[in-house]
C-alpha cells in the first residue's frame, strides 16, 4: 500500500506557547485518520500546518503529491469540508 501522508516530528506553537510537539503519523491509501481532542489541544493547528497556512517550528510532512483542492473534494459536504475550503482560500491570498 502506498503512503498517502507521513508526518515526522511535527511541532508548532504560537509565540512562546507550544501547541504541538513531536507529532508522528503514517496514513496509507484507503485509511482514514481522525483527529480528536479537547478544545485547545492543537487539532486546528495540525490541519493548518498540513494545509500550509501555518509553518511548523520543527518536523516535516509529505503527502502523495495530491493537490489540496482534490483532498478537500474527497470530503462530503459539511462543517469539516467548509473549514478546509476556508483554509485553502486563506492560503491562496497569502
Amino acid at each position: 500500500m502506498s503512503v498517502l501522508l507521513e508526518i515526522k516530528g511535527l511541532s508548532s506553537g504560537y509565540g512562546r506557547i507550544p501547541v504541538l510537539h513531536g507529532v508522528e503519523c503514517h496514513v496509507a491509501d484507503n485509511e482514514i485518520l481522525g483527529v480528536l481532542g479537547n478544545n485547545g489541544m492543537g487539532k486546528s493547528t495540525a490541519i493548518n500546518l498540513l494545509s500550509g497556512s501555518v509553518r511548523p517550528n520543527l518536523g516535516d510532512w509529505r503527502g502523495n503529491d495530491k493537490e489540496w483542492a482534490d483532498v478537500i473534494q474527497s470530503f462530503p459536504r459539511g462543517e469539516l469540508r467548509d473549514y478546509l475550503e476556508s483554509i485553502a482560500l486563506f492560503s491562496e491570498t497569502d
